[in-house]
């Protein structure tokens, strides 16, 4: 069986997994990743020579079948793992970096036991088609939760971007969602400008916009601000906040499954 190896290779695989397929070159995959367009070429090719790559297009290069097959396993190591760090250590700088590796070293039965644990989510059956943000530790266990979300485009309700990471982490009476701002590059204010700009959110009870808290790369606010329908037939929760990027609104949703 073909493992992974290789820090930037774990990292190019989680790229085909959440990046736009328009922007899966070599020259935005290095703009993402922040190396050069030789160190990502040089991965791919090894990543080639591995069976995880076809390069008969060397300007967009592809996945194989079983590239695409360790990528969607990756991913899952990936997601787990952050869960297991941020839930042990919180949110600190280099946190994907740590994660990527230790997905990159977990065993399929390590991965079998983590994810036994993680699926054991919820205290009592969500008996309600809507709940506060506030309510969620009614319903679930104190930890860190994975969840999966979009950027659209508040006028014309369209997906603005690709999925995106972003945690609700739960503990002691009180709930917070971080979001990896990576999910805003593709908005004008952050395209117009290299700085970091102020990112605010409105609460779902339509309340006054609040400025999120930052620690680097990732963005945080209460959980109590999202309320969320729930679809209990198919065990999913879906939230939704209005975010102002600089000048420009857009739509936050957020998908949390649970079991």
């Amino acid at each position: 069986m073909t493992e992974i190896k290789g820090l930037l290779a774990g990292q190019i695989l989680l790229c085909y997994m959440n990046m736009d397929e328009r922007e899966l070159n070599v020259t935005s995959l290095a703009r993402t990743l922040g190396v050069d367009k030789y160190a990502v070429s040089r991965a791919l090719s090894r990543m080639e020579k591995e069976g995880l790559v076809n390069k008969n297009n060397p300007r967009k290069p592809i996945l194989t079948t079983t590239g695409w097959e360790r990528a969607k396993r990756f991913n899952e190591k990936m997601n787990i793992a952050m869960s297991f760090l941020m839930e042990n250590g919180g949110v600190y700088k280099g946190i994907d970096e740590d994660a990527i590796s230790m997905a990159l070293a977990l065993s399929d039965e390590v991965l079998k036991r983590m994810i036994g644990q993680r699926k054991a989510l919820t205290k009592k059956a969500i008996d309600r088609d809507v709940i506060e943000g506030y309510s969620l530790q009614k319903y679930f266990e104190d930890g860190t939760y994975m969840t999966d979300i979009s950027l659209i485009d508040i006028k014309r309700r369209t997906k603005k971007t690709g999925s995106g990471r972003s945690y609700i982490k739960l503990s002691a009476g009180r709930g917070m969602i971080y979001v990896d701002t990576t999910i805003f590059e593709s908005t004008k204010a952050y395209k117009a400008n290299s700085k970091p700009i102020k990112i605010k959110y409105t609460s779902s009870h339509g309340e006054s916009n609040y400025e999120v808290m930052r620690m680097g790369k990732v963005i945080y606010f209460p959980v109590d601000e999202v309320q969320f329908a729930c679809f209990n037939d198919i065990r999913i929760l879906l939230g939704d906040i209005i975010m102002e990027i600089g000048k420009e609104k857009m739509i936050l949703q957020m998908i949390v499954r649970y079991m």
